[in-house]
């Protein structure tokens, strides 16, 4: 995960290296889940880097990995939040339970538990933890 979260704050040229270092690492680990996200954003730097026949080889092998091991590999551009997820997103990572979150925002609980497992989910992380470490590093790279 360290690797894929430094090559999304990498420049083009540094990303795909970065990305097929955590590959391997993912291979070596078994995370199935990891390693055909990993994939999936390698397909996207080397598509960005104008080399389609290395995008499709990438985004084939994440495709049958997610086939075979019942995972959905990331797809680029399925990271936007919605303006209420990024709303949760944010309070979340400043430490608001999710009963704050709802009273903040004027919805309820339920809402607030449905907006973070899509947040989660699209930003491929599990702890709140890992959401506030995340958007600190998206606000440094925005700004």
């Amino acid at each position: 995960m360290a690797l894929r979260t430094r090559a999304a704050a990498a420049e083009s040229a540094e990303r795909t290296p970065l990305l097929e270092r955590a590959v391997q690492a993912l291979e070596i680990s078994g995370d199935q889940f990891e390693l055909s996200a990993a994939l999936a954003e390698l397909s996207a730097a080397h598509g960005a880097l104008g080399d389609p026949a290395q995008a499709r080889t990438a985004d084939r092998r994440a495709r049958h990995l997610s086939r075979v091991s019942g995972t959905a590999p990331a797809q680029p551009g399925d990271d936007e939040l919605s303006e209420a997820e990024r709303r949760v997103a944010e309070l979340a990572a400043c430490g608001l339970t999710n009963r704050e979150i709802g009273q903040k925002l004027f919805i309820t609980v339920s809402t607030v538990e449905q907006h973070l497992t899509k947040v989660y989910r699209k930003l491929g992380v599990r702890r709140r933890m890992e959401l506030a470490d995340l958007l600190e590093l998206r606000r440094g790279l925005a700004g």
